[in-house]
């Protein structure tokens, strides 16, 4: 936090400095931080450690023009923002960093379009969904109750309803990309059964008595968060009703 001379409005530039994971294809180490034809490669060069360095260098600029300032200027840089933002920008929310009387205006320099500022963002509501069964030899399915067959039935109703009609849905705001004009839900992950790596070679062969789901549901302005949940609910109770031993938390 840089202080101003005399009283005035605070504005606090907020970044984060954790990354996803590196995936494949790389052509350079994506943690070295290569520096070539005056660029920088690597993981989170983008987003946002590009974000965070502007935010810094442009802190560094405006005082060294307006050393008697009135105000304040503060630059947070999070660690948990692609993970769900619970300790880091959401922890600082709840001490009231980015709203009056302490702050006047947030500034999240996230990569986007550099000649393009944003005036807001689509909601999201991410979520874990575990459909129960029962444990039983692989060799006897008969005896068990598989959830990841339970869990098949829930993919089958997102792909036949609800993708569709996300798809349908459209935002009246100047929104870019355009894709981003539409609501969307991305699986992150899936997951049934006993972990590969519990004991070298395969997992044993037992009926997966649960299996989890997270989703990443992005939602529009013109949207509310209860229907947004209401929408994935509503298939799972409908399939708690219609389909035998479906159960799920």
């Amino acid at each position: 936090r840089f202080d101003g001379r005399s009283a005035g409005g605070c504005v606090h530039s907020n970044t984060h400095v954790d990354v996803v994971e590196a995936g494949d294809g790389w052509t350079v180490d994506p943690f070295a931080g290569i520096v070539k034809d005056g660029r920088v490669y690597g993981r989170g060069a983008c987003d946002m450690k590009g974000g965070l360095a502007a935010s810094i260098i442009a802190a560094e600029a405006f005082l060294e023009v307006f050393p008697d300032f009135p105000g304040a200027i503060e630059i947070s840089g999070t660690v948990d923002e692609e993970s769900g933002g619970f300790g880091g920008v959401a922890h600082l929310a709840r001490l009231g960093y980015f709203s009056k009387p302490r702050v006047d205006h947030v500034i999240i320099p996230e990569p986007l379009n550099k000649d393009r500022i944003c005036l807001g963002h689509r909601g999201v509501w991410w979520a874990e969904i575990e459909t129960k069964g029962e444990i039983a030899h692989g060799s006897m399915p008969f005896l068990g109750d598989n959830a990841v067959r339970h869990m098949g039935a829930v993919l089958r109703a997102f792909e036949d309803e609800l993708f569709p009609a996300l798809d349908r849905k459209m935002t009246r705001m100047p929104v870019v990309p355009e894709g981003a004009k539409r609501s969307t839900m991305n699986i992150n992950s899936i997951h049934g059964g006993q972990t590969e790596d519990f004991r070298p070679g395969l997992p044993s062969p037992n009926v997966p008595d649960s299996c989890r789901m997270t989703i990443d549901r992005r939602f529009l302005l013109e949207e509310d968060l209860d229907t947004v949940k209401g929408e994935v609910t509503g298939i799972l109770d409908r399939l708690k009703r219609e389909r035998t031993k479906f159960d799920y938390e």
